[in-house]
């Protein structure tokens, strides 16, 4: 909503169709703005993540802002086309290809920004990646597990290619940056569709560069 406001040219990247068209429109009522479009990708396949990056870079002439906002909270075990357990796929994986295959449009619109939208969950118990068992057998899935080991992986990813674009700079600014947030608590389908959070799930956070 802030982007539209301030002019920005606003691409929805989602996965249902009918529900991104709602959503722009509301956008637009709200802004007034006129540069809301839709975009479709599926991140559950690599093909589509692949196919919509494509068109992001083969059709937009600059990508000021990437944001990796969308995931999944909860369901049942599931194994993408591409053989990884849903939640770990659509929450960490599917992001990192995207911000890998976009950039070098990132690069070229440069000063630009790559934030990541992450969780408090990522310092939860439990929060261990799974490195042994990488795409994830069924005996070992909990969906909330799943979940915190998800944003972790998205934190270190982060604070990874932070380091590697510090070499990106000109001589008054950083020209490319990755950066990550804790979304908080919102109204939407992740949330509705959660577990319930207890105090017992957290361990104090304390993030530093």
């Amino acid at each position: 909503m802030d982007f539209a406001q301030r002019g920005a040219r606003v691409i929805l990247a989602c996965r249902d169709e009918e529900k991104a068209k709602d959503a722009a429109r509301d956008i637009i009522t709200e802004t007034g703005s006129n540069q809301v479009v839709v975009r479709i990708v599926d991140l559950a396949s690599f093909e589509s993540v692949r196919a919509f990056a494509k068109l992001i870079n083969e059709t937009e002439e600059r990508l000021d802002i990437l944001v990796n906002n969308a995931g999944q909270l909860g369901g049942p075990y599931r194994v993408t086309e591409d053989g990884y357990e849903s939640i770990f796929q659509m929450n960490y994986i599917s992001h990192f290809l995207l911000t890998l295959l976009l950039m070098d449009k990132l690069k070229k619109s440069a000063p630009s920004r790559i934030v990541n939208v992450s969780s408090i969950a990522h310092n939860a118990k439990g929060a261990a990646l799974q490195l042994d068992d990488f795409k994830l057998s069924k005996d070992k899935f909990d969906a909330y597990v799943r979940y915190k080991q998800s944003k972790l992986a998205q934190v270190v990813f982060t604070r990874e290619l932070s380091k590697r674009l510090e070499g990106e700079l000109s001589k008054h600014f950083q020209s490319i940056a990755a950066v990550m947030f804790d979304g908080g608590y919102v109204k939407c389908l992740t949330i509705q569709n959660a577990l319930v959070f207890t105090a017992d799930n957290f361990i104090p956070v304390n993030i530093t560069r």
